[in-house]
């Protein structure tokens, strides 16, 4: 994430860029210093808020811990919140599908502490700007962009999924909604609220999961944060702590309880429907795979497995998103959107995969056309090897024709 921020981000000079570890910063920081072409000293970054520098990027780190320890008011409190989040379990939490049974919500296990993470560190660190572009470290910008471009456009939009059951994994999308509704306190909910087999027509609650990278505002986190310390008479962490959900509890209470901001959220199911039709193919093909694999709409490497074929459609649809960052995961094999005749394509970190993401990122215009495929250099990994990623992010060219 670093390494693209620096490539592609035209004014990354302007912004700061936190890094909050779920470890003790001190320690951490140093490996992840690596990628930096200037770090502090180690005697210097064995103190906790330590920064490391390159040429371009203000980057900053601190840790959960301390981010706890701040909102806690106390280090004996924090330490509580850390021993009940350390002992959470994601992995073995269940839910009831939208058959009535009982399924695993899929979780890896420190599910809840990445969420407390992002909610915390964003408040704290955009005290004096006021608004965060919040990412997991699995998305990355992909493409050249301008952080005031994201800052000015993008944070009065959401792309969001119409129900859970449209969502690649409906009782989990539905008990999250559930858990979110819990810590805000919130009462006379539709009937069918958070029901993993509910139609969009009976609101069930949106599911705001369109990308792993949002917009967030500091006046509704900091709203969000004080709201949830009046509901339960506690710091905002220790209700946490006892009632955890996920980061898009920030959204559920932008929705239906601040309203402040103005935010506009647009349906993922309707934008892709649009752009099929306009390309004469119906709407959205919602067959099996195509609801768990690209309902998300902006993740490039999902639209893979569907799309290898239709570039020019890629594009276009690329272009209906208007987003300047990717979700990248490395997959196995057995992974579910990895399935099937064409698995081995649409997982990034496979030559066809990476090239098929880094086409559109230099041929795809803002407008929707895709222009001609320049020829690869000589030395560019296809096969085997390093990754296409980490040739891509090392190219001293960068298409500023495609910006974003």
């Amino acid at each position: 994430m670093l390494r693209a921020i620096d490539r592609f981000a035209l004014d990354a000079d302007h912004v700061r860029v936190v890094a909050v570890l779920s470890g003790n910063a001190s320690t951490e920081q140093l490996e992840l210093c690596g990628t930096c072409a200037r770090c502090v000293s180690k005697s210097e970054a064995r103190s906790r808020q330590a920064a490391c520098f390159d040429s371009r990027i203000r980057l900053r780190f601190t840790d959960l811990e301390t981010l706890v320890r701040l909102n806690a008011g106390g280090a004996a409190t924090a330490q509580r919140v850390m021993h009940k989040l350390a002992t959470l379990r994601e992995s073995t939490l269940t839910a009831v599908d939208d058959r009535g049974q009982t399924a695993s919500l899929a979780m890896a296990d420190g599910f809840f502490t990445q969420a407390l993470k992002k909610l915390l560190g964003a408040a704290v660190f955009s005290q004096r700007c006021g608004v965060s572009w919040v990412l997991d470290a699995e998305s990355l910008p992909f493409r050249p962009f301008r952080f005031a471009s994201i800052f000015n456009e993008a944070g009065s939009s959401v792309y969001v999924i119409d129900a859970p059951s449209m969502a690649y994994y409906p009782p989990r999308e539905g008990e999250l909604l559930n858990r979110s509704a819990r810590l805000l306190g919130m009462s006379n909910l539709p009937p069918r609220w958070g029901w993993p087999g509910a139609a969009p027509s009976e609101a069930p609650g949106l599911v705001y999961r369109g990308a792993d990278f949002w917009i967030w505002s500091r006046s509704t986190l900091v709203n969000l944060l004080a709201h949830v310390r009046r509901v339960h008479g506690t710091s905002f962490v220790e209700a946490f702590a006892e009632l955890p959900t996920h980061e898009l509890v920030y959204y559920t209470f932008a929705e239906h309880l601040d309203r402040g901001d103005g935010l506009a959220f647009k349906s993922v199911r309707a934008t892709t429907d649009a752009a099929f039709r306009a390309a004469g193919q119906g709407a959205t093909p919602w067959r099996a795979g195509w609801r768990g694999c690209a309902a998300s709409g902006v993740q490039l490497w999902e639209w893979r497995k569907f799309l290898q074929n239709e570039p020019e459609f890629a594009c276009s649809l690329l272009a209906t998103f208007g987003f300047p960052a990717v979700r990248y995961h490395y997959h196995s094999p057995s992974h579910p959107c990895c399935r099937g005749p064409h698995g081995k394509h649409c997982a990034p970190g496979t030559p066809e995969g990476d090239l098929w993401i880094h086409t559109l990122a230099r041929n795809c215009s803002r407008g929707g056309r895709l222009a001609p495929a320049d020829a690869l250099d000589a030395d560019a990994p296809t096969a085997g090897g390093r990754p296409l990623l980490s040739w891509w992010l090392s190219e001293a060219w960068v298409p500023l024709e495609t910006l974003w």
